[in-house]
């Protein structure tokens, strides 16, 4: 009788490792029991080794299952199952080889294309080793619209020529400006305000010590926050005065004398009273409360239109007319007070705002008397008349005070967001 040929050891391994070292039979698993392969069609009546009629069965199991044929086509089809499976892992696994190599290539491709990118802006330059170096940590660190953003803004800063030839010097200078750039459009508004401010010292003044310069500046900035200041106004006053100062001055001690002064001025100014328990409106609640300022201006409109039919020269027109200057006086009201807010932590009180409203009264011009109007019998007596033309600036502030919300108990950032939504609404409505 020949000697049945063993399975072997590789073999072996695939059918544990498929089965995961788990009899098949009894659900026992190594190193609890000792695990052997057998064959569910056995070799004596026909079964072979291939991998499909092999399966992981402990001692026990093996040496009761004898030479039997499993009945339960179960075992059969969970081993053709699990063969799928690995076969699918296998296909996945290349395709994501596949997927890195392809990575692999766009990031060269990508290298390439902003090396010749920057390679049009210094021709004829070209970038070596390390220049190839630092695009592929741009490309690494930032986003690719980021980076050539960055490249154009440091070409036009600091590529410099002399008479028609580019200077070496100044290409350098322009590869090593790109990251900073980035780095620094990525900040909060204030700090780049900061970093921009540091840089026009540090490129104007014979000596600058950036440390001090940024401990001063945080200072300044910090005085202004603790005053109550947003970071609208605090960027707004760098703009305005921090900035052109620091291009005034001639050196830093002058600088340094004159932002520390400042910065010890504002710990010295009486803070304004802070609003108790301000309300936040939800979108809903602004756009509900807008609607109901909006209706109450429409009701008065209606009213004037309907006065405006007791002057003689009042019509259809002057009904158009009437609504569209009202509509733009309170665009024009809402555009104010946003100024204003950029300002000043509060904004002044609503009567030195209408003031400019009242001196340029456009609703004058639609409640005139002619002349002869006293000749014939009027429906209203011309006194009565009269009287309400003499009215318009009461019209005007009637109309405006219910667009300021100013002493109100919203929330700087619900006014804003009703005063946006009054001047969305009736920039629409305006006819120019």
């Amino acid at each position: 009788m020949a000697k049945r040929k063993t399975v072997s050891n590789e073999l072996r391994f695939e059918v544990f490792k498929r089965d995961k070292f788990t009899c098949q039979y009894c659900g026992r698993k190594a190193p609890d029991v000792v695990l052997n392969v057998c064959h569910i069609n056995p070799i004596p009546k026909g079964g072979g080794d291939e991998l499909l009629n092999l399966i992981t069965s402990c001692t026990d199991c093996n040496n009761g299952k004898s030479d039997k044929e499993l009945d339960d086509s179960s075992v059969i089809e969970k081993q053709r199952l699990q063969l799928e499976l690995l076969q699918e892992q296998r296909e996945q696994m290349i395709l994501m080889i596949e997927w890195k190599k392809s990575l692999s290539n766009l990031t060269d491709d990508t290298i390439n294309l902003i090396v010749n990118y920057v390679e049009n802006k210094i021709s004829p330059y070209t970038l070596n080793k390390s220049g190839r170096k630092s695009v592929e940590k741009w490309i690494k660190d930032f986003s690719i619209n980021e980076i050539l953003d960055a490249i154009e803004e440091s070409a036009r800063t600091y590529l410099k020529y002399d008479e028609e030839n580019l200077q070496k010097d100044s290409v350098e200078l322009f590869l090593s400006k790109v990251s900073g750039i980035i780095v620094v459009k990525n900040m909060p508004p204030i700090k780049q305000k900061i970093a921009y401010i540091k840089g026009i010292a540090r490129n104007r003044f014979s000596y600058w010590d950036d440390k001090k310069g940024a401990m001063i500046m945080n200072n300044y900035v910090e005085a202004l926050k603790e005053y109550g200041w947003t970071e609208i106004q605090i960027t707004n006053d760098l703009d305005v005065e921090v900035i052109p100062k620091t291009k005034e001055v001639k050196n830093w001690s002058e600088w340094r004398s004159i932002i520390e002064g400042w910065t010890e001025d504002i710990k010295k100014w009486e803070k304004p009273e802070k609003k108790k328990e301000e309300v936040i409106l939800s979108a809903e609640n602004v756009e509900s409360y807008a609607l109901h300022d909006i209706s109450s201006t429409r009701d008065k409109i209606e009213l004037l239109q309907y006065i405006g039919k007791a002057f003689p020269d009042f019509n259809e027109k002057s009904e158009e007319g009437l609504q569209s200057e009202i509509f733009r006086m309170i665009y024009d009201f809402a555009c104010r007070q946003e100024e204003l807010y950029v300002k000043y932590s509060t904004i002044p009180d609503i009567e030195s705002i209408l003031d400019d409203f009242i001196l340029d009264n456009p609703l004058n011009k639609y409640f005139v008397l002619p002349d002869d109007y006293l000749d014939d019998l009027k429906p209203l007596s011309w006194g009565a008349l009269f009287g309400i033309s003499e009215k318009t600036d009461y019209f005007i502030r009637d109309i405006l005070s219910d667009y300021y919300y100013a002493m109100t108990r919203y929330s700087q950032s619900s006014i804003n967001a009703t005063l946006r939504y009054i001047k969305e609404y009736y920039l629409e409505r305006i006819t120019f």
